[in-house]
């Protein structure tokens, strides 16, 4: 059996990683962070404008995007930081 190329093994190791990683950010409480409220308004369709807050954890770094239709937009124990593009 031939060895393994070192580009193999790092990948390999990164795929680890990752799943380290994500695993680590599904246990988070997310207690600490920064929020950006966005807009995407002024659209011909009134429909197609849309309003999210894109969320990253100070602890676990995770970054995710919430839109103003889902009850999660809001951050009502106030952890999250406002900042301003």
């Amino acid at each position: 059996m031939a060895k393994k190329s070192k580009a193999i093994r790092i990948t390999e190791e990164i795929d680890r990683l990752y799943d380290e990683l994500e695993k680590y950010q599904e246990k988070c409480k997310h207690k600490s962070g920064t929020k950006l409220y966005t807009a995407d308004t002024g659209n011909w369709c009134k429909q197609d404008d849309s309003h999210t807050v894109r969320f990253e954890c100070d602890i676990c770094l995770k970054i995710w995007t919430v839109d103003s239709d889902n009850p999660a937009y809001t951050d009502p124990e106030n952890k999250f930081r406002e900042i301003k593009k």
